[in-house]
């Protein structure tokens, strides 16, 4: 089980194809979202899926290059979990890069260890590796849904605070 709360989250935005999805889903209660995807084969379900969560500073910036189609975009966030006590540490790698006309997003796990400031970095080959293309078009609903969630998000943050 992940350290983060598993309250159950909205579904922002799906992306699906015959043999892959990504799911990108509100985890804002901590200021994050989350991004799960994986192969799948039909009639017999999920071959291997991964997931990240992913900072809402960082989000503003990756979606917003979907959104505008930036040509060339690379983005590359290493996190983990565990590393301490007797539990192992377990990395997750998200990178995503828009070259010519497509989109890839790809999220990998594996082993992980902890460095000296606390950071977790992968060690060995991933376990889990999944990469999910799309039509630069549909890259760009992609990031124009998140980067709109988002700001609605912000709007009703800040009449929250404004009220109290």
């Amino acid at each position: 089980m992940d350290d983060h709360v598993m309250a159950e989250r909205a579904r922002v935005f799906s992306y699906l194809t015959r043999h892959s999805f990504l799911h990108i889903e509100d985890a804002l209660a901590i200021e994050k979202i989350r991004l799960f995807a994986g192969f799948y084969r039909r009639g017999q379900g999920v071959e291997k899926h991964g997931y990240h969560f992913m900072d809402v500073a960082d989000v503003r910036v990756v979606f917003d290059a979907l959104a505008r189609g930036e040509v060339g975009f690379v983005y590359r966030e290493f996190k983990g979990s565990g590393g301490e006590g007797d539990r192992a540490a377990e990395s997750r790698v998200l990178s995503v890069a828009i070259k010519a006309d497509k989109v890839y997003i790809e999220l990998k796990s594996g082993p992980g260890r902890r460095t000296a400031t606390g950071a977790i970095t992968p060690m060995g080959k991933a376990r889990v590796a999944v990469n999910v293309g799309m039509s630069l078009y549909e890259g760009r609903r992609l990031g124009a849904a998140i980067v709109a969630y988002v700001r609605a998000w912000d709007v009703v943050r800040l009449g929250v605070r404004r009220r109290l």
